[in-house]
């Protein structure tokens, strides 16, 4: 039985190109959203790109936390089960979590594996993660990781693992400042194949720079621009106050990913 689906497959899901258990469906889609600094709202982005490929009438969509600081679980309104950490090491001792225990789902459909919160993570069990992606991959349309600042190996293996990349900057002048160091660092550790998309999003309080400004960040790791609105904390007002907000993002998002 796969990590990432409650139905028995004939073979194991391998990555290896040419391997003869590979799955021969497509795999669904992988992507990696990274904070370049603190507050960005990597988190929020993570949920809400779930959220609106759902309403699109994409199935299953898996929204994964790599962070172990629960973030999705709050947003998603779920009692998280299994995180990612601990799942890759039950599937690297040789058991496979059941579904129930692993996942948790939101009342609007999103398929969520996160945790509650916790101050530590364990050693990374790099095998045992490296199946759980390549599971969710063969087992979902869309999956959708929260890979945080990118400051664990959890994180950092979820990146690795992407087909696309999302980078979210503040678009403002400290914000910029905090970001913009991380963000060759973030592009060099990206799969040499993945597309890479920086996400602009506006602070509160602070004056906004023009996206002129953001133009050379972009240029420098060869990704493609996307403004993204203000959003909040999601647990302050209805979820489809903030999608509605979001939805130009969220929409040329999914376009994105879809290419």
């Amino acid at each position: 039985m796969s990590a990432a689906t409650d139905r028995h497959e004939a073979a194991r899901h391998d990555r290896r190109a040419g391997d003869p258990g590979r799955s021969a469906q497509k795999p669904g889609r992988l992507v990696a959203v990274v904070a370049l600094c603190g507050g960005a709202g990597a988190s929020t982005l993570t949920y809400l790109l779930c959220c609106a490929a759902i309403a699109k009438g994409e199935r299953p969509v898996l929204c994964v936390d790599a962070t172990g600081r629960a973030g999705i679980a709050a947003h998603a309104g779920v009692r998280g089960g299994l995180s990612f950490a601990h799942a890759g090491i039950e599937l690297q001792a040789g058991r496979t979590p059941e579904p129930a225990r692993l996942f948790a789902t939101a009342n609007n459909g999103v398929r969520v594996l996160c945790q509650t919160p916790s101050l530590t993570q364990p050693l990374l069990a790099v095998d045992g993660a490296d199946r759980l992606l390549a599971d969710a991959r063969a087992a979902h349309a869309l999956t959708v990781i929260d890979c945080g600042t990118l400051n664990s190996e959890h994180e950092r293996l979820a990146l690795a693992s992407a087909d696309h990349v999302l980078l979210v900057i503040p678009a403002s002048r400290p914000g910029i400042e905090r970001a913009v160091p991380l963000a060759a660092q973030a592009r060099e550790l990206c799969p040499a194949g993945a597309s890479v998309t920086l996400i602009a999003r506006p602070e509160q309080t602070d004056r906004q720079v023009p996206v002129s400004e953001l133009a050379p960040i972009a240029g420098a790791i060869g990704a493609t621009i996307v403004l993204c609105p203000h959003l909040g904390d999601l647990r302050e007002r209805p979820l489809e106050h903030a999608l509605k907000r979001a939805q130009v993002t969220t929409q040329a998002l999914l376009a994105v990913l879809a290419r």
